[in-house]
């Protein structure tokens, strides 16, 4: 997993007895490494075993097997992808620093790329009770483009979906994950460092700041993705 930030001293100081406890302790990038680290030289109290205990590994995540092409087909199917059209996902979420116009931003982005590209949007609530209301709010936008909102699907299938793509534009940090895991181009949103620390670790460039988001620059990012992908 990732860890923090942690804002509050006495909550630092309960991660790292959280660590002295623990047996091993495994992060998935090195920023979170260098971060837990710190709190325990802030803390104190630690000894050189218990930094022996902490190590980077990769999200469990990253290890998913995509289905059998039969289940794939089933699942276009279900999911309502035609053949011979083309698509692009997004994976977006509400966050307290997006900009107040973010649904009318990514709705405008959805509608330019469309329109010069002929690709169809996907939209894919990771946390359906927090998420699919903006979504639903941007898919209102653009119903003449008939975007497409996913059904509730396992981390497998989401991957299936990405695989069949163009690109994705991703907030949600896994979606950047399972993105790679089908080996589909990202946009990432970044909204929080662990977003920033998993692209750090795949080397995924094409990154915007949630609150500096501008569907200029998500159409710029698009449009040098499929340049790149011809």
């Amino acid at each position: 997993s990732g860890i923090g930030p942690v804002s509050s001293l006495k909550n630092r100081k309960r991660v790292v007895k959280a660590v002295k406890v623990c047996s091993e302790v495994t992060l998935r990038e090195k920023n979170s490494k260098n971060e837990l680290e710190a709190y325990m030289k802030e803390c104190g109290g630690v000894n050189e075993s218990d930094y022996a205990k902490i190590s980077v590994t990769s999200d469990p995540a990253f290890a998913l097997r995509l289905p059998q092409l039969e289940w794939k087909a089933h699942l276009c199917r279900r999911e309502g992808l035609v053949e011979g059209k083309k698509y692009f996902a997004l994976a977006v979420r509400p966050w307290k620093h997006n900009p107040a116009d973010f649904a009318e931003k990514i709705a405008v982005s959805c509608r330019e790329i469309s329109e010069k590209y002929g690709l169809v949007p996907i939209f894919i609530a990771m946390q359906r009770t927090t998420d699919l209301p903006l979504i639903e709010a941007i898919a209102e936008k653009i119903s003449e483009l008939e975007p497409i909102i996913a059904s509730e699907m396992s981390a497998s299938e989401i991957a299936s979906i990405f695989e069949k793509c163009e690109f994705i534009i991703g907030m949600r940090l896994h979606s950047i994950i399972y993105a790679t895991v089908a080996g589909t181009p990202a946009i990432c949103i970044s909204y929080d460092p662990k977003v920033n620390a998993i692209a750090d670790e795949i080397g995924l460039p094409n990154r915007i700041p949630a609150e500096k988001l501008t569907s200029v620059e998500i159409v710029e990012k698009a449009s040098e993705l499929l340049k790149n992908k011809q």
